[in-house]
């Protein structure tokens, strides 16, 4: 079914969003549905796109997953964006699967803060109650006859996915009752309390087996459907396939394919099919009967070759919604009128030479119409905020292809907010976004920057409105046409040439920051935002810019004795307005072009730091942020090639640092790997750091000298005490002398995919545990090889040190200045 969001949505991702004549059919029998389901689960690529493909198109229901996060606690496969990038990142690869597989997307506020044990941690750091109450405001806003969950609600997945289990059934209790959550039912915008029908899990037989127990309800998704011309097997590996971030490719498949089903709540299916019984059309709704015998005439008059044909009556059918409940009515209205666009062949647009401008600034908005496959339309207005004024004559007539174009100038307003994503526009918390409006949460995205809003008259029936994103489109030789949103841009961008600022030993450190003029600036000031006690000089440097232009500033930042690491705030003043903005592009072919604004901080961490002589060898892993940390703390580091990997000299380099997963992307380093052992052997030392070995990714070489096996083993609480075992006296005690206070102030978590077995030349040096769970001891490990060495470590360094984690860089600083076998 086609809905207003997912139109937006639409638009900024295909150059001409208009559907086929097939996608038209497919919505149309979607429309007399009166069937719902939300799906739910914890993270982006955890949803079933089979079933919500098979939902949306063969039964026609409206569909959405609901996704409590966004997944940027989770790791990068194409990119080195992680955290809030990587969010952005994620939710697109949800709405790009979503327009695949055809169902709505949905997304909380809770964050992905890491790999969880227990859904009890899980809840306690989302805050139960308010993670429980966004999940009964979605089910009171979409209105689903059936929620289905992903996960079991007890066992030793992810604390994650129990925890959206869990959520998924006590929210199903309590969302038709008026006393829960009572709020959400009062003032503008004020949702009713509603009861879905049933709960159902939905079991995942792949990972258990594929055995079918006597008392599960099963579906045969593996059918094909005509008229989208695949199987839903395909259509699922096509949506899944969008999840690029996470290496989700998958091949398409075709013939049976059965999902299984658990009750657990609400009433009982009567029958193998757990939505049989649920599915309904408007003729059996009451008040929908009018409303249903016209839709079931469009369906059945629908001429493929001539969609436009069914426009009279699709008329009727709005004019008939009109008369619902306005909780059906309104949702029922705006579908009917996107599907009478989408008929119509007719091409709106709002566009800009640029996608970029500023608070303030006016611009030129070109308005196109042209209905392309029916007469009739009349388009009696043009509304875009800000709008000073245009060149359209109106009412004007838009005849058979017969093109209306139009400029209207409009005024961005000086007090503007900066374009970026909703959830990120307030400070957050380990646990959920600070969302001031609580009305957004649930929302993939916000509204974009600017809208302009279309009334067209349509063949003598009501006025509609036709919403367009003010957007950009661009021809890229490689790539066609692409489509960006207008963003609103600071005057100033601002952007440190680190992300951790280190300050070794009492000594000031320099800030070295690039500013970037998006308008013409004349007298600005940039400053530094340092805690108290801290010093910053000189206080601010006046910018003077042409638009386009860049400026590169320096400020001294000292820290005073005993101080912690702190966040230091970069501040660009320009007249009465300040900004703290830096810009960050995303630009993969799978997703429209991105820019984000995040505020302009620095980490400052003052640190206890011995400098290392000699030549740092680097192998990058993917999205690997150690090498650029690590030369930010004065080392000389140099990336090591892929040549150099099968036939460079190793031994000019003190050590060599194997970054995370890179055995998984270097196929030189698998090919090459007893180089680096053989180098070892000659007295240099090796760092690797955590590998991955699972089903999709097992390790097929050895990653160290000797044998060891990499095994699942994590630990996620980040405060969970180290413990030196007898072996780690020449490591814990190196160039630098290394204490419990190394490991305060961890992120995320202590360390993942430990040693699970180690032939006797390893050694393990420290032990560490969860709470309540036995001390696993592959977290660090040594083989002393001929006169070098190699460790194995699985502590999470790549998340320390791009944060900015003093004792993160302690501690491998000690491994690298290893003289222990010396």
């Amino acid at each position: 079914m086609i809905f207003p969001t997912m139109f937006v949505v639409a638009a900024l991702l295909n150059p001409s969003p208009l559907p086929n004549s097939m996608e038209l059919a497919r919505d149309l029998r979607s429309l007399q549905q009166t069937g719902c389901v939300l799906y739910v689960a914890a993270h982006p690529d955890d949803e079933n796109t089979q079933l919500l493909g098979y939902m949306a198109n063969s039964r026609g229901w409206r569909t959405a997953y609901l996704s409590l996060t966004r997944g940027e606690g989770g790791q990068n496969a194409i990119g080195d964006e992680f955290v809030h990038p990587l969010g952005v990142i994620r939710t697109w690869e949800l709405l790009t699967a979503r327009s695949v597989d055809g169902a709505e997307q949905r997304i909380s506020r809770q964050r992905d803060f890491g790999y969880s044990k227990s859904a009890d941690e899980t809840l306690r750091v989302w805050d139960d109650a308010q993670a429980l109450g966004d999940v009964v405001r979605v089910i009171r806003e979409l209105r689903p006859t059936v929620v289905v969950t992903r996960f079991p609600e007890e066992g030793t997945t992810h604390g994650h996915h129990l925890a959206s289990a869990q959520l998924a059934r006590r929210a199903f209790a309590i969302a038709g009752d008026p006393e829960a959550y009572p709020e959400q039912l009062e003032g503008p915008g004020a949702l009713r309390p509603w009861q879905p029908s049933r709960l159902l899990y939905n079991v995942p037989l792949r990972w258990m087996g594929g055995e079918i127990q006597d008392e599960w309800y099963t579906i045969d998704l593996g059918t094909f459907d005509p008229i989208l011309g695949r199987s839903y097997g395909e259509i699922s590996a096509m949506s899944r396939s969008m999840h690029r971030s996470q290496a989700f490719g998958r091949a398409g498949r075709r013939g049976p394919d059965v999902e299984a089903f658990e009750y657990l709540a609400g009433s009982v299916p009567p029958g193998e099919d757990p939505f049989a019984d649920l599915g309904g059309t408007w003729n059996e709704r009451a008040g929908g009967g009018a409303m249903g015998r016209l839709l079931a005439a469009a369906l059945a008059d629908f001429d493929a070759m001539n969609p436009a044909a069914s426009i009279p009556t699709m008329i009727e059918a709005h004019i008939a919604a009109s008369a619902l409940p306005a909780s059906e009515g309104q949702p029922m209205m705006r579908a009917i009128e996107a599907w009478i666009v989408g008929a119509s062949g007719l091409h709106v647009d709002a566009r800009v030479e640029s996608a970029e401008t500023t608070p303030g600034a006016t611009i030129n908005v070109t308005i196109e119409a042209l209905a392309q496959a029916s007469a009739g339309w009349n388009l009696q207005a043009i509304s875009i905020p800000g709008l000073v004024e245009s060149d359209a004559a109106l009412p004007a007539r838009l005849g058979l292809h017969e093109p209306f174009a139009a400029t209207a100038s409009v005024r961005i307003p000086e007090d503007a907010a900066i374009t970026t994503p909703y959830w990120l526009r307030e400070s957050s918390g380990t646990g959920a976004y600070q969302i001031a409006d609580s009305s957004w949460v649930g929302r993939a995205i916000g509204t974009p920057a600017l809208v302009a809003t279309l009334t067209i008259g349509a063949h003598g029936g009501p006025s509609i409105d036709v919403d367009i994103p003010v957007r950009a489109l661009v021809v890229e030789p490689t790539l066609g046409e692409r489509v960006e949103a207008l963003r609103i841009a600071p005057p100033l961008e601002l952007k440190s040439t680190v992300d951790v600022l280190l300050l070794p030993n009492g000594e000031p450190a320099e800030l070295d920051i690039m500013v970037s003029a998006n308008t013409d600036v004349r007298g600005g000031r940039v400053s530094v935002d340092v805690p108290d006690g801290w010093s910053v000089e000189p206080a601010s440097r006046v910018v003077s810019l042409d638009a386009g232009q860049r400026s590169d500033l320096r400020f001294s930042v000292v820290a005073p004795a005993g101080a912690t690491p702190a966040d230091i705030r970069i501040v660009a003043t320009v007249g009465d307005r300040q900004d703290s903005w830096t810009e960050q592009r995303i630009d993969y072919p799978h997703l429209p072009p991105l820019t984000i604004y995040s505020p302009a901080t620095v980490r400052a961490t003052p640190l206890v730091w011995n400098p290392i002589d000699g030549v740092i060898g680097y192998i990058m892993g993917p999205g690997d942020g150690v090498a650029a940390a690590l030369q930010g703390a004065g080392l000389d580091l140099r990336l090591i090639d892929d040549a150099t990997l099968e036939s460079g000299d190793l031994d000019e380099y003190r050590a060599i640092l194997v970054g995370p997963r890179a055995f998984h992307e270097r196929t030189p380093l698998q090919t090459n790997a007893q180089r680096l052992w053989d180098y070892a052997e000659r007295g240099g030392v090796v760092v690797v750091q955590y590998q991955t070995n699972n089903r999709a990714q097992a390790l097929t070489q050895p990653v160290g000298p000797a044998p060891i096996t990499i095994g699942r083993g994590r630990v996620t609480v980040e405060e969970a005490p180290i413990e030196w075992l007898a072996a780690a006296d020449s490591i814990r005690n190196g160039v630098h002398t290394l204490s419990a206070q190394d490991f305060e102030g961890w992120v995320q978590e202590r360390g993942l995919y430990f040693a699970q077995t180690w032939d006797a030349a390893w050694t393990p040096l420290v032990s560490v545990a969860d709470p309540g769970e036995e001390p696993q001891t592959g977290a660090l490990l040594l083989a002393e090889h001929g006169e070098g060495a190699v460790f194995y470590t699985g502590l999470s360094l790549f998340r320390q040190l791009p944060a900015g984690v003093p004792g993160g860089y302690r501690l491998l600083a000690n491994m690298i200045a290893y003289q222990g076998a010396q």
